[in-house]
């Protein structure tokens, strides 16, 4: 007959003076270990309990099953199917004679129990007992407590499910670094910001026609279509000067180079005015009808304006005297630009042509037609080789101001193209149109970098800083802005 552990229910090999699996020596197998949890007793026969009652001051001596003792009319209850949790040893009484005996571990899968025979507990052993449950002695050097199967799975679950946690942390701190607004033109499917927007001037109560930049880029002068024009701090923007400059609606705007004088244009009239006190220093009334573009010579000492009687008119800055008219264009001159040298002007027309003329004798020396519609704006490059004009067939053209070859034509706007302006550096070009954005393209590849939608309706006109890093515009939405592209 095999004794069995009454500490953890395993079989003892006959002769052995320990446990194998727990350690327990043989001889103290009859001490319980009371700080183990136990079931309470069971049984299955009717009648008084006769299991002696224990506690830990006194522990009961347990007495091996005498398997050849039972009676047919002994009911024997058969062991229960093991569940995750190692079961706790429990007793088991009848009614003739007592018997104490313990549950087998949740690894026995134990057999039915019938009367007069003797179950073999079927004995579950895992592949690593070797390794994890080690044959000895607590009293020895290289004892170790049993490891349990739940806790090495628990240990492994828990730093699976951390890892998987740090995982969806990480992904959720990278999709909250990337917050900003995007979108992308169809023409270009690399992402842009959609509005970069530093300030908004409402000062205006109608329309903004146009912007200017002073040259040391503090402040910014505006004219609109409600009569006034008006210079404001373009940090702050505070306003410093509001001027009934002209006739009606002004039209357009220019600085001095050195800073001291404004130029602006209003329904038949062209006013210079200080741009300290707002005096007018003088007029020009050469035009019976609107004028719409004016602007300075680099060096300060001529300017040029336009209107809508097909004629081109140079002034003597100091004075207001007329030193020159160009009338080559046939329809309505809508705008006009010094080269940078200060030989030589560009003007555009809704004739749908841009020329190119002698400042000083008014000779045409080329004239670019690749527009199919109005041209409304033109402007050199800042080293004066290439020319940026913008037209009612809502494309901007780069062309070669030596030969009028077209080098580059930008498709970006779904509207008029109203301003076309180069960044001081040569390598951009702002666009405003009336499709109620301003756009930044490479000069040289006349890819979109930067799409603005700051305004609420048309475009009208647009300016760098002379620092080359914002940009002013104004529109029909009475609004001035000033954006980073």
């Amino acid at each position: 007959m095999q004794s069995i552990c009454t500490n953890c229910g395993e079989p003892l090999v006959p002769g052995g003076r320990f446990c194998e699996i727990c350690g327990t020596p043989v001889e103290n197998l009859a001490e319980r270990d009371w700080n183990r949890p136990s079931l309470p007793p069971t049984s299955t026969n009717s009648g008084p309990d006769t299991t002696d009652a224990v506690s830990p001051s006194s522990p009961a001596e347990a007495t091996p099953i005498n398997w050849e003792d039972a009676t047919a009319g002994d009911q024997l209850s058969s062991p229960a199917k093991p569940t995750n949790q190692k079961s706790t040893p429990q007793e088991v009484s009848s009614s003739s004679p007592a018997l104490t005996t313990t549950h087998t571990p949740d690894s026995v899968e134990g057999p039915s129990s019938l009367p007069g025979t003797r179950p073999e507990p079927e004995v579950w052993k895992s592949p690593y007992r070797d390794e994890l449950y080690p044959e000895v002695s607590k009293d020895s050097d290289s004892y170790s407590p049993r490891i349990s199967r739940r806790s090495v799975i628990g240990t492994i679950s828990t730093v699976i499910a951390g890892g998987v946690l740090l995982c969806r942390l990480g992904a959720l701190l990278a999709s909250h670094t990337n917050t900003s607004s995007r979108s992308t033109a169809s023409y270009n499917p690399t992402p842009y910001p959609v509005t970069g927007t530093l300030y908004i001037y409402r000062g205006h109560t109608d329309i903004v026609w146009a912007t200017a930049w002073s040259p040391n880029g503090k402040n910014i002068a505006s004219v609109s279509n409600d009569g006034t024009a008006q210079i404001w701090d373009a940090t702050t923007g505070n306003k410093l000067l509001s001027n009934k400059a002209g006739f009606g609606p002004i039209l357009s705007v220019a600085w001095s180079p050195d800073g001291a004088s404004i130029a602006s244009e209003s329904v038949a009239e062209m006013d210079v005015w200080d741009a300290g006190s707002g005096t007018q220093l003088y007029k020009n009334s050469g035009f019976p009808v609107a004028s719409h573009t004016v602007a300075w010579s680099p060096d300060g000492k001529r300017i040029v304006y336009a209107g809508s009687n097909h004629v081109v008119q140079v002034l003597e800055a100091a004075s207001g005297n007329g030193l020159l008219t160009y009338s080559e264009h046939t329809e309505y001159v809508c705008g006009v630009a010094w080269s940078p040298n200060g030989k030589h002007i560009a003007s555009c027309s809704r004739d749908k042509t841009a020329k190119i003329w002698d400042a000083a004798t008014g000779k045409t020396i080329l004239t670019y037609t690749s527009h199919s519609d109005y041209v409304l704006t033109v402007a050199w490059s800042p080293n004066g080789k290439r020319i940026v004009s913008g037209s009612k067939d809502q494309t901007a053209q780069i062309w070669d101001a030596a030969d009028g070859s077209t080098t580059a034509t930008y498709t970006g706007h779904t509207d008029t193209v109203f301003a076309a302006e180069w960044s001081p550096d040569g390598h951009s070009i702002a666009t405003g149109s009336a499709d109620d954005s301003a756009h930044v393209w490479d000069a040289s590849t006349a890819q979109s970098t930067f799409r603005y939608s700051g305004h609420t309706d048309h475009v009208t006109c647009l300016k760098w800083s002379p620092d080359g890093t914002k940009i002013v515009s104004s529109g029909y939405d009475k609004t001035a802005q000033i954006w980073q592209p």
